[in-house]
């Protein structure tokens, strides 16, 4: 279950739950007592925020977990190309890497110039054209 990754979202959504039959017998009590309805109807709203609060945990559990994007990035400087690394997961870190020459020009690409563009393509510096990088998995 999913919810295990999120173990806050159970309490959260109890809390909200015991929220939500306080302030709407509250309401119902100042409907039955005749106070004005202004207590009635802000009891109410009370209620409606706390339900709203727990379709969004419910929401939230049931979402998928997005993977940080970015753990770090390096630039080598010397004769290697420039390493993006993505991710390491498992003892398996993976790393995209700028081709040593352009495809589109041909034109050697140096470290010091490279212009990321995003997390899998870079930019090449002669003739301006947007480069995908290379997958390379390491142990």
């Amino acid at each position: 279950m999913q919810s295990s990754r999120r173990p806050g979202y159970a309490v959260g959504i109890c809390f909200m739950f015991f929220w939500v039959c306080g302030v709407s017998w509250i309401g119902i009590m100042a409907v039955q007592s005749g106070a004005p309805l202004f207590f009635a109807f802000a009891a109410f709203g009370m209620a409606v925020l706390g339900i709203m609060a727990i379709v969004s945990f419910v929401r939230q559990i049931h979402a998928p977990q997005e993977l940080p994007l970015v753990t770090r990035h390096t630039t080598y400087s010397g004769a290697s190309p420039t390493e993006y690394v993505l991710s390491q997961t498992q003892g398996r870190k993976i790393v995209y890497q700028v081709p040593s020459r352009c495809p589109f020009c041909g034109a050697p690409i140096s470290n010091e110039e490279v212009d990321w563009v995003g997390p899998l393509q870079a930019k090449c510096p002669s003739c301006m054209s947007t480069i995908n990088v290379e997958e390379r998995g390491f142990q």
